[in-house]
């Protein structure tokens, strides 16, 4: 792959280039990860999370059983 180039926007936006964003395999929504080195900066896919990640923590402070809740819940 030759060397590429894009813009900054005033937003600090930037469109990665076709031949990049196939051989990542990045789609819309997908994050980047940023990192120094020896040399500058290298960009890679950041590692996906889990569909589950964002309810961690979601019933944190919940007074209840957790079991009494979810059977509850389910109108048991």
């Amino acid at each position: 792959m030759a060397q590429q180039t894009s813009k900054i926007t005033s937003k600090a936006q930037t469109t990665v280039p076709k031949d990049v964003r196939e051989a990542l395999g990045l789609h819309p929504g997908d994050e980047l990860e940023w990192s120094r080195d020896r040399v500058g900066f290298r960009v890679r896919k950041a590692p996906t999370r889990s569909r589950l990640d964002r309810w961690v923590g979601y019933l944190k402070g919940v007074d209840e059983d957790v079991d009494e809740l979810v059977e509850r819940m389910r109108g048991r």
